[in-house]
């Protein structure tokens, strides 16, 4: 165990060794660990990549058009994602290029534990990439549809990230059962634009009542039907329907 003497020295050590203390020391001590670029906190950017760095950020702002802040944030995470998934291309190509190096995903190869570090790069900077798309995505499909749901001019500032699209299906979807409660709502949207009630057609007008087909006698007016088999009014003695019923035919006469 250390004695008593030493750990006082340790202790007037640490007081003594606090560190870079100007910006411009843990500037360059934070990078000090930096072999690969891969892990870094804020994106690693070597000499001479700075324009492309710059182009490929002016690049997605223009092609995905951010307009609000929470937007532009996101947009800044797909670059960082996008960046980050184009230093592990290089890292792998240097990794490939030296022919006397074994195959890196081979376990005695040199660079093997390089490989696994750089496919948990890749893995964990397209698992970002995916979901900042995804965020970006519902923001502006949400943004793009409230323009188009509401009348022109209309705030939409004060919903907030409300969910428009979900509110207004469950109000689509919404079935009035009461007829009594329906007719209620909608005289109450009238009264509340002062518009006329409006009248309400029956789509599907009754039936007409059949017509009774009625054999009257054409040599009396009838004001009742009379029964085909019945005795035609006529006085002739024979069935109305043998005399005057209607479509009748003409009574054979016995030949001579």
């Amino acid at each position: 165990m250390p004695s008593c003497a030493q750990l006082n020295a340790n202790r007037e050590n640490a007081q003594s060794a606090t560190g870079p203390r100007s910006d411009e020391g843990k500037s360059t001590s934070s990078k000090n660990g930096i072999t690969l670029g891969l892990y870094t906190a804020a994106d690693y950017i070597r000499p001479g990549e700075q324009s492309d760095y710059d182009s490929r950020l002016d690049n997605l702002f223009k092609e995905l058009a951010p307009r609000t802040t929470l937007e532009r944030e996101f947009v800044a995470q797909i670059h960082r994602a996008h960046w980050r998934l184009r230093r592990c291309s290089l890292v792998e190509a240097q990794l490939s290029a030296d022919a006397n190096i074994l195959d890196p995903m081979r376990a005695e190869s040199p660079n093997f534990h390089t490989q696994l570090s750089l496919d948990r790069a890749r893995a964990q900077a397209s698992r970002q990439l995916r979901l900042a798309m995804a965020e970006l995505r519902r923001l502006q499909t949400e943004r793009q549809f409230r323009v188009d749901y509401f009348v022109p001019g209309y705030n939409t500032s004060k919903l907030g990230l409300t969910e428009v699209r979900a509110v207004c299906k469950d109000i689509t979807d919404y079935k009035v059962k009461d007829a009594r409660a329906a007719m209620l709502e909608v005289e109450t949207f009238i009264a509340r634009n002062d518009a006329p009630l409006p009248k309400v057609e029956n789509p599907q007008p009754e039936p007409a009542a059949p017509e009774k087909s009625a054999s009257l006698c054409k040599n009396q007016n009838q004001p009742h039907p009379v029964p085909r088999n019945a005795t035609c009014p006529c006085g002739s003695g024979q069935k109305h329907k043998r005399c005057c019923g209607k479509n009748a035919p003409p009574v054979l006469q016995q030949a001579a």
